[in-house]
């Protein structure tokens, strides 16, 4: 985004330090910590674009998004859990298209074990991911009621295991 910006907030040695809120000329918004003239600490940074807005709120370390926090794209996309040097990194829940992944990320992609909450169709798809992709043994549980899934607490041990199958996994049409 544009780096062009109008600062409102704490300076000391001439650098933006402590609490304080940046304007840039795009419309995007920081309102949070510095430290030594970068986000260090808790802050909301509000990413605006054309007619759509972004909206981060988390954790920084030296200006970029590195701790927890929580994500919502313009796009109904939402992401809340650990990052690294602006990516998704570590364990999390991403949210989109009516599916929940509850699980492990690098470099913004599943990586390690995860499932796949397909909220809409009342089952989950439980394994290992390598680059996004689903790696040896899946299974798929039907679950019990979709429309009373805690994903925060969710125990998978009364639901009913229906293929567990290694490498891809196609859907079967009774779900």
């Amino acid at each position: 985004f544009n780096t062009k910006s109008i600062y409102e907030g704490e300076f000391k040695n001439d650098m933006k330090e402590g609490y304080g809120i940046e304007k840039f000329n795009d419309g995007s918004i920081y309102k949070g910590y510095y430290s030594q003239d970068m986000k260090e600490g808790i802050g909301i940074l509000t990413l605006r674009k054309e007619k759509n807005s972004s909206i981060f709120e988390g954790e920084f370390k030296k200006d970029k998004i590195w701790g927890k926090g929580k994500y919502k794209w313009d796009n109904n996309k939402e992401y809340e859990g650990e990052w690294q040097n602006n990516e998704i990194s570590g364990f999390g829940i991403l949210t989109e298209k009516n599916i929940k992944h509850i699980g492990y990320f690098s470099h913004d992609k599943k990586e390690g074990y995860g499932a796949d909450f397909y909220i809409d169709k009342k089952f989950a798809l439980s394994g290992k991911w390598i680059n996004d992709s689903i790696e040896g043994v899946a299974v798929i549980f039907l679950l019990n009621d979709k429309n009373n899934i805690n994903l925060n607490n969710y125990d998978i041990k009364e639901e009913k295991i229906v293929i567990m199958k290694e490498g891809n996994i196609t859907i079967p049409s009774f779900i």
